[in-house]
C-alpha cells in the first residue's frame, strides 16, 4: 500500500515533534513510497539486485534481454543470447554441488499441486506440451527438430540420451531408430584397419549406447599356426578371462573342435599352417545390459591350401565390468598379422 501522510497542514506553526514523525514515516515505509505506481518506473539499465550479500538480481546486460543472475552467475537469458548456439531464452545454471545420494535435475518440473481437469471432456491434458517451432526458413535448414537432445552422458553406470522410466510410449509419426547420417537411417561403418602388421587390432571409443556390432574380415592372415580370436574390453582395458567360446572347423579333409576361456576363437585349427587367409563376418550381440553380457556367433571362410579349405563356425559368451568400449581381435599365440583388412559396423 501506498504511504498516508500523518497531517494535512492549513496554518499553523510547525513543531520539531510533528517534522520528524513525518520524516520517520518515510523512513518507516520507504518500500511503500512508490506504490501504487503511477507512472512507467524507468531502470535505464541498472541492477535490480534481490538478496542481501548482493550475488542474485536482474539487470539488462544487452539490449532486448533479461539476464537473471543466480548466486554471481548470469542463469536465465530472457531474448536471445547471440552465442553459437543461440536461444531466445537461455537456461545455464550455476556449478552447484547436489546434496549427496538425493536424485537431481538441471532443470525439474514438478507437480506438487493438482492441476484441476474441469467436468466436460478435455482431449489432451499434458505436464509438459511443446509446439512446432514455426520456423521460417529464408535460408537452407539442414536438419530441423521439435526436441533435440545433442548426447547422452557418460558418467553414469549406464547412460541414456532419453529415458522413460514406466509407463506406454505412443509415437504417432514415423519412428527411426538408430544412427541419422546426411538424413538416411543407416548403421554406423568404424574406420577399416590394415592387418599387415602387429599382434593386435584394436577398435577403441565404441558408444556405450551400442547394442550390436559386425567385425567384418577381409583376407586376414597371420604368420603363425595359433587360432584367429576376439576379446573384449571396456574402460579398464582389454579382459582375458571369463570367455565361454568353441569353434568348430569344418574342412574337406578333416574337422576339429577348440575352446577357449580367455578370447574367443574364431577361426583355424591345430596343425594350421601359415598361408591361410580367413574371410567373413563375426557378430556381437549385448544379451544383458546389467552385467554388460555378449553373446557372440560367427562364419569364417578360410582359405589357403586347396586340401585344407574349411569354414569356421563359432559362438561364446561374455560377461564384462562395464560397459563395452573396444573390441581387439588377436591370435591366441599373438602371432603377427602378415595381410588382409577388418572393419567393424555397430548399431
Amino acid at each position: 500500500m501506498s504511504v498516508a501522510r500523518l497531517k494535512t497542514w492549513v496554518i499553523e506553526t510547525l513543531t520539531a515533534s510533528d517534522l520528524n514523525a513525518e520524516f520517520d514515516n518515510l523512513i518507516n515505509n520507504q518500500q511503500s513510497l512508490g506504490t501504487p505506481r503511477t507512472a512507467a518506473w524507468d531502470m535505464d539499465g541498472y541492477e535490480l539486485i534481490l538478496d542481501a550479500d548482493a550475488d542474485t538480481s536482474i539487470t539488462v546486460d544487452s539490449d532486448d534481454r533479461i539476464d537473471v543472475k543466480i548466486g554471481g552467475t548470469d542463469s536465465i537469458l530472457l531474448g536471445l543470447d547471440a552465442t553459437n548456439t543461440s536461444g531466445v531464452y537461455t537456461f545455464d545454471g550455476r556449478a552447484v554441488t547436489a546434496t549427496a545420494a538425493t536424485n537431481v535435475a538441471r532443470l525439474h518440473l514438478k507437480a506438487s499441486n493438482a492441476l484441476t481437469i474441469p467436468a466436460g471432456t478435455t482431449p489432451i491434458a499434458a505436464g509438459l506440451w511443446i509446439a512446432e517451432p514455426n520456423l521460417t526458413a529464408t535460408g537452407t535448414i539442414t536438419k530441423a527438430a521439435t526436441v533435440y537432445i545433442a548426447d547422452a552422458p557418460t558418467e553414469g553406470g549406464t547412460n541414456y540420451a532419453l529415458w522413460v522410466d514406466a509407463g506406454n510410449v505412443q509415437f504417432d509419426g514415423n519412428l527411426t531408430v538408430g544412427v541419422e547420417t546426411d538424413g538416411v537411417h543407416s548403421i554406423v561403418l568404424g574406420t577399416k584397419q590394415a592387418t599387415t602388421s602387429g599382434t593386435t587390432i584394436d577398435f577403441t571409443s565404441i558408444p556405450s549406447w551400442v547394442k550390436r556390432i559386425t567385425i567384418n574380415l577381409n583376407a586376414v592372415s597371420h604368420n603363425g599356426s595359433s587360432l584367429l580370436a576376439v576379446q573384449l574390453g571396456d574402460s579398464d582395458g582389454v579382459e582375458t578371462s571369463g570367455y565361454t567360446s568353441v569353434l568348430y572347423n569344418f574342412c574337406n579333409a578333416s574337422s576339429e573342435l577348440a575352446s577357449n576361456s580367455s578370447m574367443f576363437v574364431i577361426g583355424g585349427y591345430g596343425s594350421m599352417s601359415t598361408n591361410y587367409t580367413f574371410s567373413g563376418s563375426v557378430v556381437l550381440s549385448l544379451e544383458d545390459s546389467s552385467d554388460y553380457t555378449w553373446c557372440l556367433t560367427s562364419n569364417i571362410a578360410q582359405t589357403g591350401a586347396i586340401l585344407n579349405a574349411a569354414m569356421n563356425v563359432a559362438g561364446g559368451i561374455k560377461a564384462l565390468s562395464a560397459a563395452l568400449d573396444r573390441i581387439r581381435l588377436t591370435s591366441v599365440s599373438a602371432d603377427t598379422f602378415d595381410a588382409g583388412e577388418v572393419n567393424i559396423t555397430y548399431e
